[in-house]
């Protein structure tokens, strides 16, 4: 039932999108939570996504190439790994759409409050 749900929403790639950059935003928040560190020049949360992001769109050889360099990745995280768990299952079920090579965690917070509203969501004030 949820693989069927899945299918029909990944027809709608606006949806998509938002979903990717709010899990992007939610697993590098949990990354950072768990101890993760953000270097300058060198940031293994984000190598993780850009290969993620690269295997998707890679087709043959390219692609099995892209996997195995995105897995290397995702070992790399280490004791982080887990906060790569809600870009994994976008993945898995085929909702997951390549984030920009430098992701903006600023735009996809109000992508997804844009598609909220137009949804019909409004945020409750407490």
């Amino acid at each position: 039932m949820i693989l069927e749900n899945a299918r029909g929403l990944s027809e709608d790639r606006e949806l998509c999108a938002v979903l990717s950059g709010a899990a992007y935003n939610v697993s590098y928040a949990t990354f950072l939570l768990m101890g993760g560190k953000r270097g300058f020049l060198a940031n293994p949360f984000l190598a993780f996504v850009r290969a993620l992001s690269k295997s998707y769109l890679a087709q043959g050889d390219e692609a099995m190439e892209a996997y195995g360099l995105w897995r290397t990745y995702h070992d790399a995280l280490g004791a982080q790994r887990d906060a790569a768990k809600f870009l994994l299952a976008l993945h898995n079920l085929g909702l997951f759409v390549p984030l920009d090579h430098n992701p903006n965690e600023k735009s996809y917070y109000e992508a997804v409050a844009r598609k909220a509203r137009e949804l019909g969501f409004e945020r409750q004030r407490a």
